[in-house]
């Protein structure tokens, strides 16, 4: 999921900053989310540095994008098992 849909329910300050494993995004008023992090994925693990109190919301589609993945990954497996 593109990163400004993901974060669309979050109220991003100046200066807040999302970040993974080997990439990260800030956050401009003016511009909206720079950085190399474009897109989340599901299962990977997030760190969010917020200059205020505020909620996330991630959106119910991004979850069940997992589901709809998950037949065609296990048929994938069974294939390579074989």
């Amino acid at each position: 999921m593109q990163l400004s849909a993901a974060l669309a329910n979050f109220n991003a300050q100046e200066g807040d900053i999302i970040k993974s494993q080997q990439r990260f995004s800030y956050f401009d008023q003016n511009l909206g989310w720079i950085g190399s992090l474009q897109t989340l994925e599901p299962t990977q693990g997030y760190l969010l540095k917020s200059g205020s109190n505020t909620n996330l919301v991630y959106p119910r589609r991004g979850l069940l994008r997992l589901r709809e993945e998950l037949p065609e990954q296990m048929k994938l497996e069974s294939m390579l098992a074989d």
